[in-house]
């Protein structure tokens, strides 16, 4: 996904925009990382290049989770109080 892209996005739940990009250190174009929305508190996983931006009840819990895992570098607001679910819990 190129860094162009974010422009474009929203987060499917609250229609709040921008969305903020966490992980793949900067790169462009971005192949791992996560997107977040400041408004909601949510997080969708960008993997392989492709972000996945699906309503709650249509999305991978346990994907998601080793996505996480796999990541360095997020801040606790992804990985501790992310929704709709995260790694504290």
């Amino acid at each position: 996904m190129n860094k162009s892209f974010l422009d474009m996005l929203a987060c499917p739940m609250d229609k709040h925009h921008p969305l903020e990009l966490h992980g793949d250190g900067g790169a462009d174009p971005i192949m791992e990382g996560v997107l977040y929305c400041t408004e909601c508190g949510r997080f969708y996983m960008i993997s392989e290049g492709i972000p996945v931006l699906l309503p709650d009840d249509l999305r991978n819990r346990a994907a998601e989770m080793d996505h996480l895992r796999g990541l360095q570098g997020l801040p606790e607001k992804v990985t501790l109080r992310g929704r709709p679910w995260n790694l504290g819990a």
